[in-house]
Parts: structure tokens; sequence; C-alpha cells
């Protein structure tokens, strides 16, 4: 069960981390029930962290949305830099980086409120964030409410889940808040109160702490508790009830003047914090006469101000003043918005707001059919767009109507919402506005969906089209290849994108040349032809680079680290996917960062790295919650098996071998089904559970290639040592040679030289040994470079050099078991060992050990024995 902190605790923990911190945490997310506590923990947060020194920043989150992108970063990269900017992504990541760079050393706190309301490009932003923190060594705090519109499938309940996988984050879950919590809540607010009146007032608010926090305020101003946050006994009767809070703070703001109103009015009106010269310029009131009004709304707890900014205290205010101006007045309050020069400074979408505040539907409507494509693009969120439209669609006339309907369309593609978006899409005709493009997203949302039959029956359609533009053509190819590669029909693929290719340079298709050479490069790669598709990702990667490209980019680095892994290069490899990992952070692509945290896995297991590459275990299995994605889900499972087998655990193996055989039928893969059923196949008859083994299981000949063949193919190979079947063993070897050449791929070369050295021990075939030498040394591949210095001490020992055999045993024994458990890198130099013993100095004991240990008996005694046999 989760566990649910009090407000006391969370704020001992908070406390303490600004105190002592804690090791491999740069972030504290509070998570909780509105209102909670958690802004209190905030302010004393804040409070106690400048004392202890730190520079803090904040992002108080009280707004409904984000009205301009990365709104919470741009506010504190303006408070760091005592700037008014507004910046893209890449900017305040540089900004970001660069001050905490310059100010290494210093103690930095970084707050950001209200981070459910934010979008999904900022809550992967302070992700991203969370990350920058740990490596450039400063503290952040978020705080997320939760509300039953955040729990489920949704991108705020996504953020939850992604951030409960990050090892460099603390979420603290707060309670529903009970007495304690009450009496803690007043408390922290500095209120010194007997006992039996915070009782009544729990029962009094029902434990709401916004209730409670308003009930105070109120029995302040009556005089039931003094400016000492005493309770004044003499008055202290009976506990009144207090005026309903819309009642309480509408007669506040009725007391107003007429020029607090109109300030407080276009401000509620705006949405957005603004500073006093861009009020003045609004309001038309001079800044001497500002100061006073803000003077006089700050001490009504009608406004709050920051860092010279001025806003609206929060959502209820700013609703409870909005009730109170009259329609003419927000008219009128609209009317000196629009016109005067501060206007053009508001963002885009408060500028909507307002024009739709104002009635002006028909310069909406012309900014919709003008700016389709823009909107889409720089609103701040796809889906805060499709709010929007949803507000103004039944005043646009029909023309803008269906402009409208485009950009929901095309939003929801955005948003990986393929479904929704086919829906739409089919149920529509736009080819009139916006050409062959709708077609093409419903191919693009077809192959996401896997169903690339239909998809490719459109492509073939458009393809057929003589009326196509080149665009139009060369994206429809591209589409194709797309497909293409999806269905393993690589070379066709490849031949596709080159024709594409030709239309893209003879039309100077600037825009599309570097999606066509990513199909280039990716159809390369799937056939093995690695030079070359470096050579076209790279060229890729400089086009998109310049443009800004990000996910793009982020595609073309996953498969050029896969390229660096197949040469051998690993460590590059992984600094590759980790930098890729981090920029997934910045533009929230949950798929590209799914395939990116398995191929970091699967490189650490490669190199013998294996408790590193479980540590992703927590990450990979959050992400694939999220990611509906079968082909990842079916290369996760199948490697989780393949990785407990190869640990000779094989208990822990079979149900992810189930799990495989499952998603394999739901892939477009022709040898997943048959890979995974022969791999359960092999881990059921390793533990016991079928009596012999299954030779239609046994499979030689593939449609594809792909790395994991020479692994599957040394499973079998080593099964069939171990039972003696040596041309079976032999037709496994060859198998695996021939494809491991094929492909090209270093560490499955490797894998199948492991394989073949071992059967070649076993049949005794030394000649054959003596002629794979020299062996490849120090390849980074831990298992092989183990095994090749178990077979230089085998050969020592054929040789009569047993004190060179034992010597080199003790030192592989220290290096790869600590004397508790089996790892994946021992079978192999092991076993060699154990044959070497068999063969040379007719000793069967770690031999026959390790026979019991393949067929599941997997105990750390019988290790131990091993251990012992080896190094005596």
């Amino acid at each position: 069960m989760e566990k649910l902190d009090s407000l006391q605790s969370t704020w001992d923990h908070i406390r303490k981390f600004l105190s002592d911190g804690e090791q491999g945490i740069s972030t504290h997310l509070i998570s909780g029930k509105f209102p909670g506590g958690k802004k209190k923990i905030m302010d004393m947060a804040q409070t106690l962290a400048t004392e202890h020194g730190y520079l803090v920043y904040r992002f108080p989150g009280n707004i409904a949305q984000e009205s301009m992108p990365y709104q919470p970063f741009n506010y504190i990269l303006n408070a760091m830099y005592d700037t008014v900017e507004e910046r893209g992504m890449n900017e305040i990541i540089r900004k970001f980086n660069n001050f905490f760079t310059d100010n290494k050393g210093l103690k930095i706190l970084v707050i950001i409120e209200g981070i459910e309301r934010l979008n999904t490009s900022s809550q992967d932003l302070f992700l991203y964030l969370s990350r920058t923190a740990l490596k450039l060594g400063f503290s952040l705090i978020g705080t997320y409410n939760e509300t039953k519109r955040n729990h489920g499938d949704t991108p705020e309940f996504n953020f939850i889940i992604v951030s409960a996988t990050e090892p460099q984050i603390h979420i603290i879950n707060l309670r529903e808040a009970n007495y304690d919590d009450a009496r803690f809540y007043t408390q922290m607010m500095g209120y010194k109160l007997p006992e039996n009146f915070t009782l009544d007032l729990f029962r009094l608010s029902s434990g709401d702490l916004s209730t409670i926090n308003y009930a105070l305020k109120y029995y302040e101003d009556i005089g039931i508790i003094n400016d000492r946050k005493e309770v004044n006994e003499a008055l202290f009767r009976f506990l009144p009830i207090p005026p309903a809070i819309d009642d309480y703070y509408a007669k506040k703001i009725a007391d107003l003047s007429e020029t607090e109103m109109k300030v407080a009015g276009t401000m509620a009106l705006s949405g957005e914090e603004l500073d006093l010269d861009v009020i003045s310029r609004i309001t038309s009131v001079s800044k001497s006469d500002l100061y006073k009004v803000m003077e006089s709304l700050d001490s009504s707890g009608i406004i709050a101000i920051n860092n010279f900014k001025y806003r609206i205290s929060g959502r209820r205010m700013t609703d409870i003043i909005r009730s109170k101006v009259s329609d003419v007045r927000k008219l009128d309050l609209a009317d000196q918005l629009i016109n005067s020069s501060a206007f053009d400074e508001l963002s885009l979408q408060t500028k909507l707001n307002i024009l739709r505040e104002r009635g002006l539907y028909d310069r909406i409507g012309e900014i919709i059919r003008s700016k389709w494509k823009q909107l889409i693009n720089s609103f701040v969120s796809p889906m805060d767009l499709i709010a929007f439209l949803d507000l103004v669609e039944d005043r646009l006339d029909a023309a803008t109507k269906r402009y409208a309907l485009l950009i929901r369309c095309n939003s929801l593609y955005f948003v990986g919402k393929f479904d929704q978006s086919l829906k739409c899409f089919r149920e529509n005709d736009f080819s009139d506005i916006a050409g062959k493009e709708p077609e093409l997203k419903v191919a693009s949302a077809l192959i996401y969906l896997g169903r690339n039959d239909e998809a490719a029956a459109i492509i073939e359609r458009l393809l057929a089209d003589k009326s196509l533009s080149p665009e139009e053509k060369v994206m429809a190819m591209v589409a194709k290849g797309s497909y293409l590669l999806r269905t393993k029909k690589s070379p066709q693929a490849l031949i596709i994108a080159s024709e594409a290719m030709e239309i893209a340079k003879a039309y100077s298709l600037n825009e599309q040349i570097d999606e066509v050479l990513t199909t280039m490069a990716a159809a390369n790669a799937d056939i093995f032809k690695l030079d070359r598709a470096k050579k076209l990702y790279g060229e890729a990667l400089e086009i998109e680079r310049k443009r800004g490209k990000i996910r793009q980019m982020n595609r073309n680095l996953h498969d050029l680290a896969i390229i660096e892994s197949f040469e051998g290069n690993f460590q590059k490899a992984i600094d590759m996917l980790k930098e890729l990992l981090e920029n997934t952070y910045i533009n929230g692509d949950l798929g590209i960062r799914t395939y990116a945290v398995y191929n970091i896995m699967d490189i650490l297991h490669i190199i013998g790295k294996s408790q590193e590459s479980l540590s992703y275990e927590k990450t990979m299995d959050g992400l694939l919650e999220i990611v509906q994605d079968n082909d990842i889900r079916f290369i996760y499972n199948r490697y989780i098996a393949s990785f407990y087998t190869e640990a000779l655990d094989f208990a822990k193996a079979l149900p992810f071998s189930e799990r495989a055989v499952e998603l394999s039928s739901l892939t477009e893969n022709p040898d997943w089904k048959s890979l995974s059923e022969s791999l359960r196949h092999l881990i059921m008859f390793k533990m016991g559970k079928i009596s012999e083994l299954d030779l239609k299981y046994f499979i030689t000949d593939f449609n594809s290639l792909e790395d994991f063949i020479p692994l599957y193919l040394g499973f079998w190979s080593n099964i069939f040592v171990m039972k003696g079947m040596d041309n079976e063993a032999l037709v496994a070897i060859k198998a695996s040679e021939k494809y491991s050449e094929e492909m090209g791929d270093f560490s499955s070369k490797l894998t199948t030289l492991l394989n073949k050295i071992i059967y070649l021990l076993t049949t005794e075939k030394f000649d054959e040994i003596l002629k794979l030498s020299p062996l490849p040394k120090g390849t980074g591949v831990r298992k092989f470079d183990y095994s090749v210095r178990a077979l230089d001490a085998a050969m020592a020992l054929k040789s009569g050099d047993s004190e060179m055999f034992y010597s080199e045993s003790k030192k592989i024994v220290s290096d790869l078991w600590d004397g508790s458990a089996l790892y994946n890198v021992m079978f192999y130099p092991f076993l060699i060992l154990g044959l070497a013993k068999a063969k040379f100095a007719d000793d069967n004991s770690v031999i026959d050990l390790i026979k019991g240990l393949f067929t599941g008996k997997r105990t750390s005694a019988e290790m131990a024995k091993i251990a012992e046999i080896l190094t005596r």
C-alpha cells in the first residue's frame, strides 16, 4: 500500500532535506489533494532555505493554466537574470545551465507549485530540471494537487507515473487532513490556539484546511483572535460560523474605489502576472496613483506581489471579481486591453481569450483561418488549444468552423491520441483547405496503431494520384517507407526513400529532406549496411540541428547510438543514449525515451554491468504503463526473459517469456512469435516442466536479421552441448556464424565465437581452438573477455601448467563472484574452467555442478562448491 505522509512528517522531511540533503536525491514532489497545506509548507521551506543561505526562486503556481509557453521557467529565469523575456525551450535550458554553472558552490532552491496545471511540455521540463539539479547540485521542490480529473489515462497522471520512475525524485504523498494535520497547520500559520478551540475549528470546517485558513482570518477580523494570534478568551463564548467565503470577499470587493476596481478587474480579465508599467499602460492609471492602489489591494488580500510583479491572489478571487464586474464593465475593460499599446506584449493565448471575452469572434476567426498551422505549432499545448476551440466553436461561421475542426484533428494527432485523430480526420473532408496532408496524417496514425495494411492502401492510392504536389508526393513516399520498415521490408523501404530523395532534390524541398534521409538511414541500418546508415543519419542530424527539430533529432541520435554499439563502441553508445534520455525530458517524447532506456539496459548487460542494467527496471515498468507500443513491450519482455535465462534463473525468466509470447501475436514481425515460443520451451525444459526437448522449436532460418538471433542460437547450442547432442550444437553454431557475419554486429560475433569455443572444448577439437588464435582481447564485453582468460588457463592446464591454471582460476573467481549470488557473466568462464578440469585433470566435479545449475538447481551453495573446487 502506498505510504501517506502527515503534514508534520512532510515538513520534517523537507526541513531535513534543506539542512542535510539526501544522497542521490535532487528533487521533492509533494502530491496530495487541494488544499492540503502544500502552499504553507512551501512558505516555510522558502523562509528556512533563506535562513540557511540559499538563493530561492519560486513560481507561485496560482495560474488556472499556462498563458505562455514554459511560463514557470521563464518566470524563474526572469527573476534569476532580472529580465522580462519570453524564451523558447532551447534558450531556457541554456540559461538554466549557465546560471547553475556560473553559481556552482552556492546553495540554490527552485520551487514550482501547481504542476498539475502545467501543460505536458512544462511538466517534462520539470523532470529535465530534476536531472539537471542532480548533476549541477541545486535543490528542486514541486507541488502537485490531485483531482479526480488527473487520475487515469491523462497527461497529468502520466506525469506522476513517470516521476515515480525517476530515482532522483522523492515523492511525498500527503494524506487527507485529519485533526493532527489541522492542529499542525494552525501552528505553521503561527497561531497559538487552545485544544478545545482547535477541535471546534476542525469540526466546523469538516477538516478542510482552506476553510480553516479563511475562518482564522475571519476570527481575527471580529477580534476573537488577537494580533498575537492567540484566542481572546473574553470574547470567546461560542464559535460563530463564518459567513460564506464568497460573501466575505465580495464585501471587500464592493468596498473598492472605482480606480481600485478598474485595476483589479483588468488583472482578473488578463489572467496573467503583470508588472507595474504594463498595468499602468493598460488601465491609464499613473504609476504614482497605482502604487497606492496596489498597496490597498494587497492589504485586502485581493492581490499578491512577487518580484515586483502583481497578480490576483488566487483563482477563487479571480472568479469573485469577474462575477462582480458588470457585463458592460467587462466589455469596457476588454476594450482597454485590446486597444492599449501593451496588448501586443501579451501571449497569443491571452490575446485570444481577451478577444473572446470581448466577443470579437470575427477577429478570432481571422486568426484561425490565416494562422491555423501556426496555432498548432505555437499554442501553449495542443490540449489547451482544443479547450479554447471548445469555448469559441459555436460562435464561428461555417467556413471558420472547418479550420477549427482541422486544428482539432491535428492537435489530437500531435498529442498521440491516434484513435481520436483518425476518427476526426475520417469524418471530415479538408482537402480544399489542406490538400492531401490530412490523408497522410490518417496513414501515419494507422501505422502508429499497427494497422499497416490500411495505411498501405491509403498511401498507394495517394501515390497513384497524378495531382499530388511534389511535396505531398515526397511525404507520401516517406510514409510508405515507414510502413515498409514496420513490416520488415527494408530493401523496399530503401528503394522508395531513394526515389523520394530524387524528387526532394529536384524541387528543393528542404523541409522534407531530413525525413527522407532518416528513412534511407533506417533502411540501411535494418539490412546492416552500418557505414552507409551512419553517414545518412549524420546528414539528417545536421539539418535537424540547424532547424531545431528536436523530436527528429532524438530518433536519429537513438539509431546512431545503436550503430555505435553494433560496432563495439559501447561506452560511446551509452553516452549518446543518456544524452538522448535527457533530451526526452525537454520535448516529452515518451516513445523514444522508452526505447532509449531499453537499449541502455541491453548494452549494460552486454558489457557485463548487469546490476546496473536492472537498476532501470523500475523506470521501464513505469514507461510501459503509458506507452502503447507492443513492439517495445515485446522486445523488453524478451530481453528480461533472456537476461534471467543467461543468469540461469529460469523461474524468473519464465513469466517474462510467457508475456513475450502473448505480445508477439500483436506485432508485425514474422519471427517474433516463433522465437519467443522457442525461448519459452527452452526455459520450461531447463526448469523440468517438460521432460524432453522438442526440436520443432529449434529454428535456424529467419525472415529478417536482428541481434537477438546469435544469443538465441547460443542458448540452444549450450543445451545441446550439455546433452551431448554435438551435431545439433554444430548446426546452431554454423547458423549463428552466418547471421552474425551478415549483421556485422560486434557483440553478436563475440557471442557466436564464445559458444563455438565451448562447443570445441566439449568435443575436444583442440586443433580448431588453436586456429581461432589470436582471439580478441579487451573487447569491453566482460563475459567474453573473462572467457578468453579462462580459455588461456584451460590451454595452460592442457600443456601441464597447473600452477597458471589455478592462479588464473582464483583471479576469475575473485572478480566474478562475491560469495552470495550467481551473475550472468559467470556461466561462460566457469563452464570453460570446468571443462578444462574435466578434460585435462580428469575431474568432472565442476561440470556436474554446472549441469545442475544449468537445469534449474540454482543455489549459492552449489556456486560456493564450484568456487572452492576452482581455487583449491
